[in-house]
């Protein structure tokens, strides 16, 4: 048990390093975690019910998960099939597509935190 323990520790550092380097690597990424971040600072400073600000952390962390699998399936179809094949273009455009679907839900469930 307490080796199992031990390697799930120690497998926080890949974890943090590889947000760090989406954060520090990924324009998106970095604007998605500012606009996470103000507006849970801005909802939790406000007496709304706390269902909106629940769905407002959520839908934030649903974001920035979408975003970061975006960016590694990205870097690694780039790293796979560096050319220009259709394929390779139809994942992109579905990931970067998620990332959309996923950013406009948290858009509206925002607008809605704040509205409330």
């Amino acid at each position: 048990m307490l080796e199992k323990i031990k390697k799930v520790m120690q497998s926080f550092p890949h974890a943090f390093r590889g947000v760090r380097h989406a954060f520090w690597e990924g324009l998106n990424f970095r604007l998605m975690v500012y606009a996470a971040l103000a507006a849970i600072v801005v909802v939790g400073a406000r007496p709304i019910p706390p269902s909106y600000k629940i769905a407002l952390v959520l839908a934030s962390a649903l974001l920035l998960i979408v975003e970061l699998i975006n960016t590694a399936v990205e870097k690694a179809m780039d790293l796979l099939l560096p050319g220009e094949l259709d394929e390779i273009k139809h994942i992109k455009d579905m990931m970067a597509g998620a990332a959309l679907v996923a950013s406009v839900c948290w858009f509206v469930i925002a607008v809605l935190a704040l509205a409330a």
